[in-house]
């Protein structure tokens, strides 16, 4: 039986992830908006947006990925941690491990 996997995240350059954000403790507000999706200890980031907001606590955010450093161009990371930082509510930050995806395909 397979065994469902826990959040992932394509680094392959202009390729588009989802990644789902879920907070007991804030309200999301339709004005709520991506500031930085990173993960700084490899260098990597992601425009994001919101895609859709699921409740007042469950964000679908959209992700398109940046360059991938030179520095591990050759030997990507398999995992790592994210760190998404959101506006209104002020300045919420929901960081996670993520396994990644280099994934060039559409």
């Amino acid at each position: 039986m397979a065994k469902g996997g826990g959040p992932s995240v394509n680094i392959a350059e202009k390729k588009v992830s989802h990644l789902l954000i879920y907070d007991d403790g804030v309200a999301f507000t339709p004005q709520t908006k991506v500031d930085t999706v990173k993960d700084n200890a490899h260098g990597l980031a992601w425009d994001g947006s919101v895609h859709k907001r699921l409740s007042d606590h469950m964000l679908l955010l959209r992700l398109r990925a940046q360059a991938i450093p030179a520095k591990i161009k050759d030997n990507p990371p398999d995992t790592g941690d994210v760190t998404v930082t959101l506006i209104n509510p002020p300045d919420t930050i929901t960081a996670m491990s993520v396994a990644y995806a280099n994934d060039p395909n559409p």
